[in-house]
Parts: structure tokens; sequence; C-alpha cells
């Protein structure tokens, strides 16, 4: 299977019961192979699911086929290998101060350098509207890379 042939889904359940049954639903129905999800309601000890370690960002195989061959779990975000590819699924709050997402942004940067050569797959979460004048302030791309000031 190559990565041209899996459905994915990306999605923020907003930590709602209902939404997660639906997902549940959606992905059998519409073969999805990757679920991308943002504030899921609850996935801790579901066979194939991968959260970051606050909860609040995962990766999932719905039908529990694939096995990856890495994961690993930061504040914000989780990312998957498969292969030679990387799923990232990625949360921070819009609560978040602009420090606190300053030092987000570096230790996800700090995981995609140590994965520079792979292939990866990065769905961020909903956009963070009050820290938009701030980061734009603190961070540019340099080489396709996000850089913090």
């Amino acid at each position: 299977m190559t990565l041209k042939q899996i459905n994915f889904l990306q999605i923020n359940l907003q930590g709602c019961r209902l939404a997660q049954d639906l997902l549940w639903r959606t992905t059998a129905e519409r073969d999805i192979r990757i679920a991308i999800v943002s504030e899921p309601y609850n996935v801790s000890g579901v066979p194939g699911w991968y959260t970051d370690r606050t909860g609040w960002a995962a990766v999932g195989f719905p039908d529990d086929m694939v096995v990856p061959k890495e994961v690993e779990q930061g504040d914000g975000f989780v990312a998957v290998r498969l292969g030679a590819c990387t799923v990232y699924s990625c949360y921070i709050s819009p609560n978040c101060t602009p420090s606190e997402y300053t030092a987000f942004l570096n230790c996800l940067a700090a995981s995609l350098t140590r994965r520079r050569d792979q292939p990866l797959i990065l769905m961020p979460s909903q956009k963070n509207g009050r820290l938009e004048e701030q980061i734009n302030k603190d961070t540019k791309l340099e080489n396709g890379w996000l850089t913090c000031s």
C-alpha cells in the first residue's frame, strides 16, 4: 500500500462524544485509514490510536491494521512514523500565551528537524487568531522550515 492509496480524515472533535461516535462511523463507511484528530473525546487505550502528552492531538488507524514504526509524543503534537513517512497531528490552545506558543513551535521544530529526510504529513489544528500578530513577528520561513526568533 502506498500513501497515494490511503484515505485521510482531519477533524477537530472539540471534546464531543457524539462527534467522536460519528468519526467511528464515518471512518468505517468511507474507508478512512488514517484519522488526524484535534480535541478527541477519549481515545486513550483504544487500539490503533496515539495521542500527544496532553491528549489533545491524536493520530488513529481505525481499522487497527497499521502498525507504526515509531511514535513520538510531545506537548501539543504526536508524530507517527509509517515506513518512510511520518504523520503529525498538532493542537495548541487558542488561550495559550505567546511564550507558550513559541515553546510549542520550538519543540515541534526540533521533532521535524530530526525527520528532515523523511516525507512528512503535518496537519495543524485550527488557526489561533489571537496569537497571529505575535507569531508573524516571531517566526519566519527559511528553506521550507518554520523558525522562531
